[in-house]
């Protein structure tokens, strides 16, 4: 029935839909030790509020604990979770998830574009076998007017092109891991790459971040680009053992294409 631990579904497809239908503050919610093959897809639910958020979470079985390991999800194409409908959508939380990407048409672990807004992602894991060209671990789209987005105390591994891509107005970003983002070593490929035109992406914030990039680095870590006023960078930990000449910390400038401006112990 899904009304309880002791009766659950068991599909990820089945999850999604019912995620997508039932009311504001209500929970889908995946055992922990449980793992599931299968691939995501679009996420969109107009009952779901700021104030009262629809949740998409772990919860710990009979035989499990806290410690037990997050509910895994190995997918192989697609996006994992995307929301990018027409409309205005708000109030989604997804915590406590283990997200394995592997596969040649893999895309974005979340996809955050058009009109959403208040999203809350915590203590999820993102990896992904990289691909040239790469993949994208999260993308609040920078012509996207979603405010309230937030995501902390995630793990973020091995995104080819960018571990968090776009940006939207306050976005934070805090607390987060990440681990070998940026390759294969591209002066266009990094680990955060925050953008915006016009003023639109105001008071961003990227805090308390500790990111590292392997000798392979060839790229700008933290990347900033285009018009981003009341920006917030402070606290991060940026490191990597590469000597290549194009491996910043971090640029801060107008375009790829213009001479940069860097700052190798920033804050």
């Amino acid at each position: 029935a899904g009304t309880s631990a002791s009766a659950p579904r068991q599909t990820l497809s089945n999850a999604r839909t019912r995620f997508n239908a039932m009311n504001a503050g209500d929970t889908v919610a995946l055992c922990r030790t449980g793992a599931w093959n299968a691939n995501g897809g679009t996420v969109y639910n107009t009952r779901c509020r700021a104030d009262n958020t629809c949740d998409f979470r772990d919860y710990i079985p009979s035989w499990g604990s806290s410690d037990s390991a997050r509910p895994r999800l190995n997918t192989t194409s697609g996006r994992v979770f995307s929301m990018e409908t027409l409309g205005h959508d708000e109030g989604y939380r997804y915590w406590n998830l283990d997200i394995r990407q592997t596969g040649a048409s893999q895309s974005d672990g979340f996809f955050m574009y058009n009109d959403v807004s208040d999203v809350d992602i915590c203590n999820v894991r993102l990896e992904t076998t990289p691909l040239t060209g790469g993949g994208l671990a999260i993308y609040p789209h920078p012509q996207s007017a979603g405010t309230g987005i937030v995501i902390r105390n995630n793990q973020i591994y091995n995104y080819s092109f960018c571990g968090i891509y776009g940006g939207s107005p306050g976005l934070v970003i805090d607390s987060n891991y990440f681990e070998n983002n940026g390759l294969p070593a591209s002066p266009q490929d990094h680990t955060i790459y925050l953008t915006g035109t016009v003023g639109r992406n105001t008071g961003m914030i990227v805090k308390n971040n500790d990111a590292y990039v392997n000798s392979s680095c060839g790229g700008v870590i933290f990347v900033f680009h285009q018009d981003l006023p009341n920006l917030t960078v402070d606290e991060n930990r940026i490191t990597s053992p590469s000597t290549t000449v194009n491996c910043f910390r971090i640029q801060s400038s107008s375009s790829a294409a213009t001479d940069p401006a860097h700052f190798l112990n920033g804050k």
